[in-house]
C-alpha cells in the first residue's frame, strides 16, 4: 500500500510536535477512564492548509465545556493548562484550532498554513 505524504505545516516543529503530544496524551487519558479505544491521528491537506486531527472514540465532553480555559481541568490531578497551552501555540504558528466533541467520538482539528516550497 503507497501512501502519499501530506505537504509540510509551516511552524515550528518542536511546538507543533508539542501540539500532537499534548492532544494525544489528553486522548489515550480519556478513552483509559471510559475503558480502552482507538485513537486515530489524519493529516489532510488542503489549499492553503493542512489539516491535523487527533480523534479519539472517548467520553467525550459538552461542546460548552471551556476545555481550552487556562485552568479548566476534567482530571483528578490535572492542572488545566495542556489546551490552554495547544491554543496559543497553534496561534502563535498562525493556524486555528476546532473541536467536535459527543460521546464516543472527540476530534480535535488543528489548521495551519502549507509550508512555502523551497526551489
Amino acid at each position: 500500500m503507497s501512501t502519499l505524504a501530506p505537504p509540510a505545516a509551516a511552524g515550528d516543529s518542536e511546538r507543533l510536535r508539542q501540539v500532537l503530544l499534548n492532544l494525544t496524551r489528553n486522548a489515550m487519558e480519556a478513552m483509559q477512564r471510559s475503558g480502552g479505544g482507538q485513537l486515530t491521528l489524519r493529516a489532510t491537506p488542503g489549499n492553503e492548509t493542512v489539516d491535523l486531527e487527533v480523534v479519539d472514540d472517548g467520553p467525550g465532553f459538552a461542546e460548552r465545556m471551556p476545555v481550552s480555559d487556562a485552568f479548566f481541568t476534567t482530571k483528578i490531578q490535572g492542572t488545566g493548562l495542556g489546551l490552554a497551552l495547544v491554543h496559543r501555540i497553534v496561534s502563535e504558528q498562525g493556524g486555528a484550532i476546532r473541536v467536535q466533541s459527543r460521546p464516543e467520538s472527540t476530534c480535535f482539528t488543528v489548521s495551519l498554513p502549507r509550508a512555502t516550497p523551497r526551489p
